[in-house]
């Protein structure tokens, strides 16, 4: 597997500069820019093509919070999207449960509102559990406040659409 924080010149951590990985691209993308290779052989340019590629995808990867959680762990030998992590957590499914209610209760934008904010929050909460837990190597749990992090983003979703179409 390609590790795409080598790629960038960054540190394997879930805790990036966006900054840095922003001006890493920019930088990437130049020299591998397809007009670069344009008088260079077949070879060349479909190489140059598929680093471009690369460097775009690693990019869409690095950017993505869930994404680049997924493929730290995948560094570390843990195929995040495998069934065998799912919640198990009996509290956290009883709380999708009563947010996943409140979606569907809220009947004004202000309600819809109050909702999203408060699943920020617990956006927030849990990344900074995600950052501590890559800090601390413990890929376990990692991966467990990963899948509650992909629970958070699609709720969220959620109620963005809610909130689109009480607008």
């Amino acid at each position: 597997m390609n590790d795409f924080f080598t790629l960038f010149h960054l540190p394997q951590d879930y805790a990036i500069d966006l900054d840095a990985l922003e001006n890493a691209y920019r930088v990437l993308a130049a020299v591998y820019h397809p007009d670069r290779a344009a008088g260079q052989s077949a070879f060349h340019q479909k190489e140059n093509m598929m680093m471009t590629a690369t460097i775009n995808q690693a990019y869409g990867v690095l950017r993505n919070d869930i994404e680049r959680a997924v493929h730290l762990l995948a560094l570390h030998g843990i195929d995040a999207n495998a069934h065998e992590h799912n919640i198990a957590d009996p509290e956290f499914l009883m709380q999708q449960l009563q947010w996943r209610e409140d979606l569907d209760n809220a009947q004004t934008l202000d309600e819809a509102n109050k909702l999203n904010q408060q699943i920020q929050q617990v956006k927030c909460k849990t990344q900074q559990q995600l950052v501590a837990e890559f800090h601390k190597q413990n890929y376990p749990n990692a991966t467990q406040t990963l899948q509650r992090l992909r629970f958070v983003h699609k709720l969220l979703t959620a109620i963005d659409e809610k909130r689109e179409q009480m607008a």
